[in-house]
């Protein structure tokens, strides 16, 4: 009963999210694998923290296992919450023309992108290991094809980048205030506090000093590893190898896309935020 009523309360605030005339949501828009869970992490940290319920953090095979004491946890899932006063952040993977909501463009939104050749592998090595499919370790270039062509991966990049990056093109010259910002993820993960203090800002979640740092200091990437084991899909397992020739066609495909919108990335405030 409780499943079902959960169910329900997500189809209709889902309803309401994408039928609604309100306009300043929060929005995180990313690439498979380019820090959502990271991202997400972080906020339900300071979260939890804000909210009384501690502050512990667990991390497994398939995900950040963020707050088991959180009843609903700090991302889209929210949503369930009876507060309409909530602050809500939501998420997308598309493209900016796939997100059917208009109001879209008055959304604060956060881009994040990656590197397409560490990208697309590490999403490679997460569909073989969610498939359950018997898998030697090996990836060969046809084996490759085969995977992108069942699920897009090469084309769902592009799209991506190139989608993301006209909108922030007419954003600038337009000098508009709805400019979505751009992070690489290797930005983010040098940069950390800078991000989630930014995100803070951005969003107007309030967390305090105390609650950024506990956030920065559980997500250090070599304690999150110790948790993991071998079957882990958050990070690609270095045991698994991919033929040079896959990395060639990664690189040819999405290497001019991705470094256009690069360009347009907002590192300098991660750099110079204090």
């Amino acid at each position: 009963m409780k499943l079902i009523k959960k169910l329900l309360y997500t189809i209709l605030n889902c309803l309401n999210f994408f039928l609604s005339l309100k306009k300043k949501d929060n929005l995180l828009v990313t690439l498979p694998r380019s820090g959502t869970h990271l991202t997400l992490a972080m906020l339900n940290i300071c979260y939890s923290m804000q909210k009384g319920h501690g502050k512990n953090f667990s991390a497994i095979d398939n995900g950040y296992k963020t707050l088991d004491n959180l009843d609903f946890p700090f991302d889209e899932r929210s949503i369930f919450l009876k507060d309409k006063n909530r602050k809500i952040l939501w998420h997308s993977h598309m493209p900016y023309n796939k997100i059917i909501p208009l109001r879209k463009k008055y959304c604060k939104t956060v881009v994040l992108i990656r590197e397409p050749v560490e990208g697309i592998k590490s999403y490679a090595v997460k569909i073989i290991r969610d498939s359950k499919v018997k898998f030697d370790n090996q990836l060969s270039y046809e084996e490759f094809l085969k995977l992108n062509k069942k699920h897009n991966i090469i084309y769902r990049y592009n799209s991506y980048y190139s989608s993301w990056y006209k909108v922030k093109i007419k954003a600038k010259k337009y000098n508009s205030v709805y400019e979505p910002f751009i992070f690489d993820l290797n930005q983010i993960k040098k940069k950390k506090k800078s991000y989630l203090e930014f995100l803070n800002n951005l969003y107007n979640f309030e967390f305090n000093e105390e609650q950024i740092q506990s956030a920065i200091e559980q997500l250090d990437m070599s304690q999150i590893k110790k948790k993991l084991s071998q079957n882990t899909v958050r990070f690609t397992n270095t045991s698994i190898t991919f033929s040079s020739e896959i990395d060639k066609i990664i690189d040819q495909e999405c290497r001019k896309n991705y470094e256009k919108i690069k360009k347009l990335s907002d590192e300098k405030i991660l750099l110079n935020h204090v």
